[in-house]
């Protein structure tokens, strides 16, 4: 990320300005610079203009004098300062000015600065020309349009409310909680001083830029901002500049452009950090060509900060799409007044062809005997023929790893790379290139052995790129691809029958069916297959094993007896027609929101699955309301099931249990339990409950109010308990019904005090929570 005029990005934002070094008066600005005793004094040496000069003298002096009760207080206490630029354009100056944190930039959002311009030429000292502040957030909004991300952006900033220390992600009041509030500040104000610099039109309305056109040409003028508040709120030291109001002279930008190549189509270029400018404009033109064309759409700020560790990186732009050719580029950058420079140096760049051709893709490769000759016809097409093209290279790998501890002394690393990858390769046609239109090639391929075959695309610029390789068997030495999608079949008496997909291979001649009791045996070959060719087989196994499955893998063999991998493996399921062990209840509970029981489960290893049933007393059928399935339940001694029927007052719930294994033979339901369900029994509603005696009627009035919605359907009434003086508990009092809403106690007598309350008591017998409590003391009468 490109830093800012006014702000480096980086950290917290910290900005620092360097005025004299980055404007001098020959760009008709003018900077004050502070003497030993922290007094604004005026550079005479730099300021080299046809004014009187004791006029500027009696303006400091008066400047110092209100400079003078801030600076006092600098060596014991904080005091943020004020920084300013102005630039003169004959009609008008700009003034540009910023806070150095977040601190007095959210003070100064409200209360504002005002700027006070001085006339040297006419004597003419502290005119206040404006107030600047940022707009309100509806002229804001008004003056900026809605898809408008960046003015959108700027009005968070200043209008956002952010992270209180209450709601951080830290403890509130830890330290962390105060560094994560400090950071999202200063992120914030940078964020802001960011975006200022980026649009002077938002800038304006941020209140930190100001345009005054009440000016004349030539004549020189001070500007003095001050902050519109009282130093008891924030101590800020008022800002200061001078400037000659000169028609401006944009400068060339003096970055030299570096270059390198990123793609086959890309150009990064690179140049060094500067404050100077804010973001640039990247422009291109071919070389032999006049015209320029600008490469980003809107000034283009670098955000290269994450990619160096050097505090001030270089900004980089990918300039991609390029084709071959040679280019010119430049900049213009962008300074805080939104002024664009003259163009810098320019840089050319010649962009090589890098772009391969599309590879081809080999057909067939056809192998032809003959009595003393052996030839190989390849194959290929290409679907593209581009116009640099050149043509062909058909080229074949040769040689095979014979020792592989001869690597360790192998000359280079290149030499042991071709060892592993079974050698190098070498053309198949000798000191030509075959032409762009062709498509086969014939080859004598005697003395060589069965190897990979590739075609090269060459183009003129010997880029190339290679046909998927294919093997060329002069002799055969390449397994079969193994039978595919193993499945099978058991039967009640033990006969399994498997079946599977043949190997896609053209030389597969037949195939061996291998078995094993358990995955960590050795695997067998089953006996009597005598080269089988079908691609269904039987088998039969044993009833009595103690091992719930048997597991098998096939294999095919090509007619020069070489082998392929096996098959994916297939467990089949032997019978077992003993039902499972029974199960029992071993422990359960209620618990106001479900029932919890824990069962005792069937041991057996060929455990299949566990089903739960549960009816209500009156039902008579079971409804099963879940299933555990094999790797649920093969190796536990108990189940846990956690049930939350609906909550039902007088009926009872029973559940029982049902274990089925791999045979699908079942234990039948297990003994019944059963369980009054009734939830929860008392809800927490928020009843208000008043009160008040009535003297003129006699009688005290009591009031309530309940939520729309209650946490139950069902038909309630109010219950009014009261408790009397000298009582310890609460006493129910009256029942009322469900659509009163006030109640008249008459009842009560002079002198007498009591404590109401309220609470709802639903049909079934569930309640509410009491409500307040509400006292009322009744005064005796009068004798």
């Amino acid at each position: 990320m490109k830093r800012s005029f006014f702000f480096g990005v980086g950290g917290l934002f910290i900005a620092c300005l360097c005025f004299l070094s980055v404007i001098p008066v020959s760009a008709q600005v003018v900077m004050t610079t502070n003497d030993d005793d922290g007094r604004k004094i005026v550079d005479e040496d730099s300021l080299s203009l046809p004014v009187d000069m004791t006029i500027i003298e009696e303006y400091a002096r008066q400047s110092r004098a209100r400079l003078d009760s801030l600076a006092k207080l600098e060596a014991e206490e904080v005091v943020f300062k004020l920084q300013m630029l102005a630039r003169s354009y004959g009609d008008s100056i700009v003034i540009r000015w910023a806070p150095e944190e977040y601190v007095p930039w959210k003070f100064l959002n409200g209360y504002g600065c005002y700027l006070v311009r001085s006339d040297f030429e006419n004597e003419v000292v502290d005119d206040t020309i404006a107030l600047l502040k940022p707009m309100n957030k509806y002229d804001f909004a008004e003056l900026f349009s809605d898809t408008d991300t960046t003015a959108f952006a700027a009005m968070q900033t200043i209008f956002g409310e952010g992270t209180a220390l209450n709601n951080t992600r830290s403890a509130p009041g830890s330290a962390g909680s105060i560094m994560e509030v400090y950071e999202e500040q200063q992120n914030i104000f940078g964020m802001a001083m960011v975006i200022a610099e980026r649009r002077c039109d938002i800038a304006t309305a941020m209140g930190l830029r100001y345009v005054d056109k009440n000016v004349k040409p030539g004549v020189m003028y001070g500007y003095y901002l001050t902050p519109n508040m009282s130093p008891d709120i924030l101590k800020v030291r008022p800002g200061l500049i001078y400037v000659e109001n000169k028609p401006y002279v944009p400068k060339p930008c003096t970055l030299e452009l570096s270059d390198s190549i990123a793609a086959v189509d890309g150009i990064l270029l690179s140049w060094p950090y500067t404050d100077d400018y804010s973001s640039f404009d990247i422009e291109r033109r071919k070389e032999g060509q006049k015209e320029w064309v600008v490469l980003n759409d809107k000034p283009y700020m670098s955000m290269t900060m994450d990619l160096f560790e050097d505090e001030n990186p270089p900004s980089l732009f990918a300039d991609t799409g390029v084709e071959p050719g040679a280019y010119i580029y430049r900049l213009r950058g962008y300074d805080s007044f939104g002024d664009k420079s003259a163009p810098g140096p320019e840089h050319k760049v010649i962009m090589p062809d890098l772009l391969p051709p599309t590879p081809p893709r080999i057909k067939l490769i056809t192998i032809n005997r003959g009595d003393s000759t052996i030839t190989a016809r390849i194959d290929w097409t290409k679907t593209e023929i581009e116009p640099d093209l050149i043509g062909y290279i058909p080229f074949y790998q040769y040689g095979a790893l014979e020792n592989v501890d001869a690597l360790e002394y192998q000359a280079t690393v290149n030499t042991a790379d071709s060892a592993l990858l079974g050698g190098r390769w070498v053309p198949l046609v000798k000191d030509r290139v075959l032409a762009p239109r062709d498509s086969f090639v014939v080859v004598d391929v005697r003395g060589l052995n069965t190897g990979m075959v590739t075609i090269a695309a060459v183009d003129s610029a010997m880029n190339m790129t290679y046909a998927m390789p294919q093997p060329m068997r002069i002799d055969d030495l390449e397994p079969p691809l193994p039978p595919t999608n193993l499945r099978g079949l058991v039967s009640a008496e033990g006969v399994v029958t498997i079946g599977w997909t043949p190997s896609i291979s053209r030389d597969a001649y037949y195939y061996e069916v291998f078995t094993a009791n358990d995955t960590t045996h050795t695997f067998v070959l089953v006996p009597n297959q005598q080269m089988y060719q079908d691609t269904l087989f039987n088998d039969t196994v044993s009833l009595e094993v103690n091992q719930p499955y048997k597991y098998y893998k096939v294999r095919a063999i090509d007619w020069a007896g070489n082998n392929s991998e096996f098959s994916e493996l297939l467990r089949v399921t032997r019978p077992n027609f003993n039902a499972p062990s029974e199960c029992f209840i071993d422990t359960s509970w209620v618990t106001k929101d479900s029932i919890y029981m824990r069962w005792v489960i069937s041991p057996e290893k060929d455990l299949d699955k566990v089903r739960v049933f549960r009816r209500l007393s009156n039902e008579s059928q079971w409804t099963m309301i879940r299933t555990y399935y094999h790797d649920q339940v093969n190796g536990k001694p108990t189940l846990e099931v956690i049930d939350r029927p609906t909550p039902n007052q007088t009926i009872r719930y029973y559940y029982a249990i049902e274990a089925i294994n791999m045979t699908g033979v079942s234990t039948g339901l297990s003994m019944q339990v059963c369980y009054l369900f009734q939830g929860q029994r008392v809800f927490d509603v928020p009843l208000k409950l008043d009160a008040s005696w009535r003297e003129d009627k006699g009688y005290v009035i009591l009031a309530w109010d309940v939520p729309k919605e209650l946490p139950i359907v069902a038909p309630y009434h109010f219950v009014l308990s009261r408790q009397l003086e000298g009582e310890k508990f609460f006493r129910p009092y009256r029942s009322i019904k469900s659509d009163k809403s006030s109640y008249e106690d008459r009842r009560i007598k002079p002198g007498e005090s009591t404590v109401y309350r309220l609470e709802i008591l639903f049909e079934d017998g569930r309640s509410t929570t009491p409500s307040n409590e509400v006292k009322i003391s009744i005064p005796k009468k009068k004798e």
